[in-house]
């Protein structure tokens, strides 16, 4: 299992971890980006095919979201440098899953 508080000193980002069965553990996010996720992506999640990760914007916040074996790894963000964060979380993920 992905060790969040790894993830999230690792990256600077706030992390939730959703699993399969839609059970949510978190560190470090805030109870407006958790209410997001627990209401409206948790569900838009669950019902999509198969992906490796992704972006997303609820009601005009952005996550960088990636599927790992236990559910998903989902982080909210707030910059415009959207694309480096999402790399720069990959490659943390896959440095931590090895």
């Amino acid at each position: 299992m992905v060790d969040l508080k790894l993830f999230s000193s690792k990256t600077g980002l706030a992390v939730c971890l959703m699993l399969e069965d839609g059970k949510i553990t978190y560190s470090n996010v805030s109870n407006e980006y958790l209410e997001l996720i627990t209401k409206d992506l948790k569900n838009i999640l669950l019902n999509l095919p198969k992906f490796r990760g992704g972006l997303f914007e609820i009601e005009g916040r952005t996550f960088v979201v990636f599927r790992i074996k236990e559910g998903f790894i989902i982080s909210p963000i707030q910059s415009e440098n959207i694309g480096s964060i999402y790399y720069s979380a990959e490659r943390v993920l896959e440095e931590i899953e090895r």
